[in-house]
């Protein structure tokens, strides 16, 4: 939950004052990966997800997604799964 906090703490301080939309990108990313790893572990001790929790990884999983749609910098899609071969159609 630190990294959490940290992270989020980051991205507050960048969206304060003059935004520079890569920084501020690039913190999302690292707030979104913090927040990934706290839910899968609070998925793989089988603790409840807490909403605030689950509305901001949605949120921050649509901005990435948003910014990414090609997968080019993650090479998964908005759920971690890898996305198919350019050409191919995930059903």
């Amino acid at each position: 939950m630190s990294l959490v906090r940290a992270a989020r703490g980051n991205v507050d301080v960048l969206r304060a004052g003059k935004v520079d939309p890569a920084l501020l990108l690039a913190a999302r990313g690292v707030l979104l990966e913090a927040m990934e790893r706290y839910a899968a572990e609070l998925v793989r001790l089988r603790l409840p997800m807490p909403p605030g929790l689950r509305d901001d990884l949605r949120l921050q999983r649509g901005i990435h997604d948003r910014h990414n749609r090609s997968g080019r910098l993650t090479g998964l899609d908005s759920r971690g799964r890898g996305l198919p071969p350019s050409g191919a159609q995930r059903r």
